[in-house]
C-alpha cells in the first residue's frame, strides 16, 4: 500500500521510502528535507510514525 506525503508530518517523524526509513530533519513550505534529501508533499511514500 503506498500514500502521499502530506502536511500532517512532524519534525522527528519518521517516513518509509524504498530505501527504508528517513527521519524528518527540517519542514519547508513544499515539502520535507532528510538527511538523504528533500522530499515534496504528494510525492508516493510507504508509510509514517511518530
Amino acid at each position: 500500500m503506498t500514500y502521499q506525503l502530506g502536511k500532517n508530518v512532524s519534525k522527528g517523524d519518521k517516513i518509509l521510502l524504498k530505501t527504508g526509513w528517513h527521519k524528518i530533519e527540517i519542514i519547508k513550505e513544499t515539502g520535507v528535507e532528510t538527511k538523504s534529501g528533500f522530499i515534496e508533499y504528494g510525492e508516493e511514500i510507504s508509510g509514517w510514525k511518530k
